[in-house]
């Protein structure tokens, strides 16, 4: 089964390997992939209804977030999970965005934490 993790060696790679603009729009992007597909499968674990569309990305997030019973680490998933999807947003469909130098090495470190997060999680 593939890990969804390794999209995040693949971003490192983007800054280092390709650089610029696209290789840091690439992995911002990559970084997003990374939690979304790791946290989706968590949720799926716990019987989250997701449909294999798109609006599954905003129900994870939020069902993170709602808590619901479970505790700070999960509403910090679900935050940190809005956080870098609007990045991804940003990166993947806005010309005019900027800053992707820093926003990009943000996004990695965001996407670590919140990868260590979800490894906690029962």
């Amino acid at each position: 089964m593939f890990d969804w993790a390794e999209y995040l060696d693949v971003a490192d790679d983007l800054i280092v390997l390709v650089g610029g603009e696209g290789g840091e729009r690439s992995a911002i992007s990559r970084a997003y992939y990374a939690c979304y597909g790791k946290a989706s499968a968590y949720a799926k674990s716990k019987r989250v209804p997701l449909t294999g569309r798109g609006s599954d990305h905003h129900v994870v997030w939020q069902w993170f977030i709602d808590g619901l019973g479970r505790g700070p680490i999960h509403v910090s998933v679900g935050q940190n999970g809005q956080r870098l999807k609007g990045w991804r947003i940003k990166a993947d469909y806005r010309a005019g965005f900027s800053n992707t130098g820093p926003i990009s090495q943000n996004a990695i470190a965001v996407a670590r934490q919140l990868l260590d997060d979800l490894s906690t999680l029962p």
